[in-house]
């Protein structure tokens, strides 16, 4: 792969989530998962449904700024797959560990989560990335202590949902584990030009 491009790869992944999302919402699907009941097609479409316009706003924006940024960086492979195992991850720790607190779930901020990790690990170097991914687990340790969310989402309070701390501490697993392969993960660099 030239250099140019590398530089000139139109992202596709990211767009097409946020399509999916929009969809999703603006036909007025019911896409949560059923925790008392759950079924493999929900398990992945709950992730791209959202309670209200500002939740979706507020965390599915979000979460496809960030398979954005990541696929800048990573094989859409790689990029697909991190959607993929952290959509079924987070799922089944919601279900397990949420299915007498909640009756539904619904929402992409899980794999949000993941997908911050992921670009934690994988996009940033050195002490940055070391920074961010500790950033990131205290978030998400403080959400599982108190109950709560640490950072407000106003979507949540207007659809009358409640926060599920976790799926985002599932999602930031699944984006751990999905980055210690970054040598998949990466796009190849450009081959060296040699001037004569």
């Amino acid at each position: 792969m030239s250099a140019g491009n590398a530089r000139g790869r139109a992202p596709v992944v990211a767009p097409l989530l946020l399509a999916a999302m929009l969809a999703v919402h603006a036909l007025g699907l019911d896409a949560a998962l059923r925790l008392d009941a759950p079924d493999p097609a929900r398990a992945l479409l709950c992730h791209l449904g959202h309670g209200s316009a500002a939740q979706l706003l507020w965390a599915g924006v979000a979460t496809a700024c960030l398979a954005l940024a990541l696929e800048a960086r990573v094989r859409r492979a790689w990029l697909l797959g991190l959607l993929a195992a952290s959509a079924v991850g987070v799922s089944a720790v919601v279900v397990l560990a949420e299915r007498g607190f909640v009756a539904t779930y619904v929402g992409s901020s899980g794999v949000g989560h993941a997908l911050a990790m992921a670009w934690a690990l994988v996009a940033l170097p050195g002490p940055w990335r070391v920074g961010a991914a500790g950033l990131l687990v205290a978030k998400v340790a403080g959400e599982l202590v108190t109950g709560g969310l640490l950072l407000p989402d106003p979507g949540l309070a207007a659809a009358g949902m409640v926060a599920v701390p976790a799926a985002h501490a599932a999602g930031v697993l699944a984006g751990a584990a999905w980055s210690v392969a970054p040598g998949l993960a990466l796009r190849p660099a450009p081959a060296p030009v040699v001037a004569t």
